[in-house]
């Protein structure tokens, strides 16, 4: 009788991710060119915030909510795409970060890694999309799929701010990868911190391109990203490059 056959792979043989012997995504750092987001910063309801903060992490008073909306010109991780996420300011052992909570994107690529690699909570979402109104405003919508917008925003750009206004705040996010048997404990739980490195464009007149100005929120349907304003602190437009290396650290594996 001839010996059984087994198959030729080996950990040493699996690729960075799934499926092993042709991966989704390139091994990291991932870099971002030619992007720019509309971000507001807002205080919030209290309650709704402390429901969707890990307890490992202190609410920063009075609850603030970042909400940033994103057009990505090119990337590492999934060519063009768009996205939405919001993130509330916390502290862990002292230090401020971004706890990110709730996420859309437009291509499947950039949430499966964002999912798989750092833990973000990403889902799919059919379109977001930025335009220039006749008076200067920019208005961005954010649309779960065709006749369903979840939100619309519009700013308008004011006052040119210096590149060094820009601070980039670490990110914390709860990676949860299910059990495969089903059970209620997840295989891996963890509280990860992470940067996402954004440098502002200097234009040709040696000013970046970071606009504040005035802006407001409408929430068109309910969704995980619809919460309350209940005051505007900021509301800033930015041109700029990133660079998104591997995470910091593991602040908790449950």
């Amino acid at each position: 009788m001839s010996k059984a056959k087994t198959g030729w792979l080996t950990p040493s043989d699996f690729g960075e991710s799934m499926p092993v012997t042709h991966p989704l995504y390139p091994r990291g750092p991932w870099y971002y060119r030619d992007c720019r987001n509309l971000t507001f910063v807002y205080h919030t309801d209290e309650e709704e915030a402390l429901s969707r903060l890990p307890a490992e992490l202190e609410l920063v008073e009075p609850a603030t909510a970042v909400l940033t909306i994103a057009e990505n010109g090119f990337t590492t991780t999934s060519g063009q795409y768009s996205e939405c996420y919001l993130g509330f300011l916390c502290r862990y052992e002292g230090e401020v970060m971004v706890y990110s909570a709730n996420l859309f994107e437009t291509k499947e690529n950039a949430e499966i890694l964002g999912r798989e690699v750092h833990g973000f909570p990403k889902k799919l979402c059919e379109k977001i999309e930025f335009t220039s109104l006749g008076a200067g405003d920019v208005r961005v919508t954010v649309d779960l799929f065709e006749d369903h917008r979840l939100l619309t925003a519009i700013m308008r750009p004011s006052q040119n701010e210096p590149a060094e206004s820009h601070e980039n705040l670490p990110l914390v996010v709860l990676k949860i990868i299910p059990d495969a048997t089903g059970s209620k404990t997840p295989s891996l739980a963890q509280l990860v911190k992470c940067r996402y490195e954004l440098t502002p464009i200097v234009g040709s007149d040696g000013r970046a391109e970071i606009f504040s100005g005035s802006g407001q929120l409408n929430f068109d349907q309910p969704s995980e990203i619809a919460i309350p304003v209940r005051n505007m602190v900021s509301c800033r437009l930015m041109h700029f490059n990133g660079y998104f290396p591997y995470a910091d650290s593991i602040l908790k594996t449950y």
